[in-house]
């Protein structure tokens, strides 16, 4: 009788002895799941936009050196210009670049300008946009305000190449114009290098 309870009791204990190390031995739970590294499964990209939200503003190029545009032809001038600014109201179709020496060197303006033809960035010449340089002086200048101009009557040309511009966030424009030769109040042609030059807008006026 002994021996039958022996054999009773037997296989309860082997039971408990399986059971009791559920405590440390259990599979991780969800704390383990390391898929998300902490951000919810977020797919990578946000906050690595290196435009930095300001609508183009941090892709800028660096401002143009001053430069000396030499001129000749029926004039021989050498003219400094370290301002550049520029005009482009919003919804207009109108385009204006224009540099001038901040020193007071000389009182020419150069201007690149499309006038009722700009419709975004890209490419725009003299025979489809009416791309259009001027040299000009402003008040200050000589009684006569000399004048000079791409006129394509006389084979004049002119390109201006817009890469980049916001007009609504971050005001911002660049790329660059030139031109083969200008006319004008003093005659012509005159020719000038360096080119192309540079299109550097910080603002839109």
């Amino acid at each position: 009788m002994q021996r039958h309870r022996v054999l009773e009791i037997a296989p309860l204990l082997l039971l408990l002895a399986c059971n009791g190390g559920d405590d440390g031995d259990g599979p991780p739970g969800p704390q383990g799941d390391d898929t998300g590294s902490g951000d919810g499964g977020a797919p990578d990209g946000g906050a690595g936009d290196d435009t930095g939200g300001d609508g183009g503003t941090s892709l800028l190029p660096p401002k143009p050196d001053p430069f000396t545009l030499e001129v000749s032809g029926a004039e021989d001038l050498s003219l400094r210009f370290d301002t550049p600014t520029c005009s482009k109201p919003v919804g207009s179709s109108n385009f204006r670049v224009f540099w001038r020496d901040s020193g007071g060197s000389h009182v020419f303006v150069l201007v690149a300008e499309l006038l009722g033809s700009f419709t975004g960035p890209g490419t725009y010449d003299t025979a489809g946009a009416g791309a259009k340089v001027k040299l000009q002086e402003e008040a200050g200048g000589t009684s006569t305000q000399r004048y000079y101009a791409t006129d394509d009557t006389q084979g004049d040309s002119a390109t201006i190449t817009v890469d980049y511009l916001d007009e609504e966030k971050a005001e911002v424009a660049w790329g660059e114009f030139s031109f083969t030769s200008l006319h004008g109040s003093s005659g012509g042609p005159l020719t000038a290098t360096p080119q192309p030059i540079p299109i550097w807008c910080d603002s839109l006026n």
